[in-house]
């Protein structure tokens, strides 16, 4: 006979048996749900490929329609590049194609159709020979000409208008902030926030609520961009202290938007920024760019020569601040796909950009105006000189931010975009506003583009001797408040711990 002990012991076995059985079972249904879902999309990516007019058609999902467009992507990079990294999607192609073979799962090029590749620079005044120079025209040039156009994916983009921004992770309570900015100022523009889920940028389930909640759509770019290998290292590279300044274009490409309005994530506007879409220098060139501290130096360099662009310019001498810029996909598509382009070898074109200013030239943003006028495309510029924000301290002005304007030569944007991590710790610690906390109290106007002289230097005045601008020569100074006409940093003081807070209860 069973005592009660053994019959207890036997019914707390069943349970934990039938538990594990459960557990197993929903294991493999997961499991399986994942390869129907992986082998769903496959299927509809050889749809796509056997049929394009498909990608017109709503059912077809937009990760799909996406990952085709950079599939495409990649095989045009492959073939004017010869770089042998293959797409980490098992794509349906013909195999007779002159220059492609399949090896396994990845995309290769054949040995006759392989190139030389671009060497990496290890500083903007390295020697780079006439040959290296004709091979990275010949490429790009090439690329150019079987890249994806745009009216093969038109149909990816059924949005007129949004607002996209780049970057999660330690950038999350920034995200936050700028969302709650441009809310509080009335605009309803749809918001499409993009972010690399292996750099950890993805939110916590709390925070997506939060987001949607305030008309904000959360996406992957590693889902969609990442099938193609090289592209994939590139958003994110084995060194950490490489900056993978790609992800902002692979998110504005990406999104879902015809005209979109790109914004970093610790870039705020002090108005509804709508109104930019109606600007007369958006609607003639479909492109509209802001300046940069920096004018760029004259006279012949590699880069110019590779992209045709005058030696002694009268349009690029200006370096562009890519903190914002709002774009036309369809009239700016060739622009976009360079610019990418460039990104993907940015070890031999970055160095090549600061060649012309060290500080102007580096990472994405010189792309975009090289690109334009590589291209023979249209872009537009905002007259206004940019101007830095700061705070005097100890009689030396210490500049944070940058201050961009419209047209008209109103402000637009304060982009906080220097020491900005020691300035958050010191919100998140505060327990109440105060005016220790200002950081852009104080904007300093260059009169034009070559009357005022800014400089990155190192103040110990300046809490801690970390870099800063400061503005020399013929400038206006006035207060951020009194231009905006309301306490922009006492708001966004308010908006930043309304954000802290909310990824403080998250942890």
């Amino acid at each position: 006979m069973l005592t009660s002990s053994t019959c207890a012991y036997v019914r707390n076995r069943v349970v934990v048996l039938t538990l594990l059985c459960i557990v197993a079972c929903i294991g493999t249904l997961m499991y399986m749900r994942g390869l129907v879902g992986t082998r769903m999309m496959e299927e509809q990516i050889f749809l796509l490929e056997q049929n394009p007019s498909l990608l017109a058609d709503k059912r077809v999902d937009r990760n799909v329609q996406l990952q085709s467009l950079w599939l495409d992507y990649g095989e045009a990079y492959m073939n004017a590049t010869g770089v042998e990294e293959g797409l980490t999607h098992l794509r349906s192609m013909p195999e007779d194609t002159s220059k492609l073979k399949r090896r396994g799962n990845h995309l290769h090029l054949t040995s006759q159709s392989k190139r030389k590749l671009l060497p990496a620079i290890s500083s903007p005044f390295e020697f780079v020979s006439d040959e290296i120079v004709s091979l990275a025209k010949a490429q790009w040039q090439e690329f150019m000409r079987t890249a994806p156009i745009f009216r093969r994916y038109e149909s990816s983009f059924t949005r007129h208008r949004a607002i996209v921004i780049s970057g999660g992770g330690y950038q999350l309570q920034f995200v936050l902030a700028t969302v709650k900015m441009i809310r509080h100022h009335g605009c309803t523009l749809p918001i499409e926030m993009w972010v690399h889920e292996g750099r950890g940028e993805l939110p916590p389930a709390a925070v997506l609520r939060q987001l949607q909640d305030m008309q904000v759509e959360v996406h992957e770019i590693d889902k969609v961009a990442g099938v193609f290998s090289k592209m994939a290292h590139e958003m994110n590279p084995s060194n950490p202290k490489t900056k993978p300044y790609i992800l902002k274009q692979l998110a504005l490409v990406s999104s879902n938007c015809v005209e979109c309005l790109l914004l970093d994530a610790d870039n705020a506007p002090v108005v509804d920024p709508t109104y930019l879409f109606d600007s007369q220098a958006f609607k003639e060139t479909g492109l509209l760019l802001w300046p940069d501290f920096w004018i760029n130096a004259d006279g012949a360099a590699p880069i110019r020569t590779i992209f045709d662009l005058p030696t002694n310019p009268a349009k690029d001498i200006r370096t562009v601040e890519s903190g914002q810029m709002v774009v036309h996909k369809e009239k700016a598509w060739a622009i976009l796909m360079l610019s990418v382009f460039m990104q993907l070898q940015t070890s031999f074109y970055d160095p090549l950009m600061r060649r012309l200013h060290d500080l102007g030239g580096g990472g994405d943003k010189q792309t975009f105006l090289i690109s334009c006028l590589a291209t023979r495309s249209t872009c537009g510029m905002v007259d206004t000189p940019v101007a830095t924000a700061g705070r005097l301290k100890g009689g030396q002005f210490c500049g944070r931010g940058m201050v961009q304007h419209d047209e008209k030569g109103d402000i637009i944007f304060v982009h906080a975009n220097l020491d900005k991590r020691k300035f958050l710790q010191a919100i998140n610690d505060a327990d109440s506003w105060d005016d220790s906390l200002r950081v852009n109290d104080v904007i300093r106007q260059p009169k034009d583009i070559s009357s005022a002289w800014p400089m990155f230097v190192r103040a110990v005045e300046c809490e801690g001797g970390e870099y800063v601008v400061q503005m020399s020569g013929l400038y206006r100074e006035s207060s951020l408040k009194d231009s905006v006409g309301y306490d922009y940093e006492h708001l966004r003081y308010t908006f930043l711990k309304q954000a802290y807070a909310m990824l403080e209860e998250t942890q």
